[in-house]
């Protein structure tokens, strides 16, 4: 996260939108990092990740917790979605962790998975 505040461009990719001076770089870097979708993202991760592992050595396939991980994965993963669409279609200065309009090149979403 540090090499990401000091090597981006303050105004990147917004470079149209004009900068206010009064603000020091690390105050808007912060602005426009997307935290609820990264937190979205990243439990959705642990939980698939842990099922995954869990599941066959510790824990049956059947067993509550791994049903439970992996709903719960999976109700984060559709709310990380939900919330890059809004992210995407808001004019805001928030960068999405997934913009939306990769996800309509389908080449691209194919090499991402």
């Amino acid at each position: 996260m540090a090499f990401a505040l000091v090597a981006i461009p303050s105004r990147f990719p917004n470079h149209e939108r004009p900068i206010q001076q009064d603000r020091s770089v690390f105050r808007d870097a912060m602005q426009r990092i997307d935290f609820p979708g990264f937190f979205l993202f990243l439990a959705a991760c642990l939980l698939l990740v842990t099922a995954l592992q869990e599941a066959g050595i510790d824990y049956l396939w059947s067993s509550p917790l791994i049903i439970t991980f992996l709903t719960l994965s999976v109700v984060l993963f559709v709310a990380f979605f939900v919330w890059q669409r809004i992210i995407g279609h808001r004019d805001t200065l928030i960068e999405a962790v997934l913009p939306w309009r990769f996800m309509k090149n389908m080449v691209l979403m194919g090499t991402f998975l």
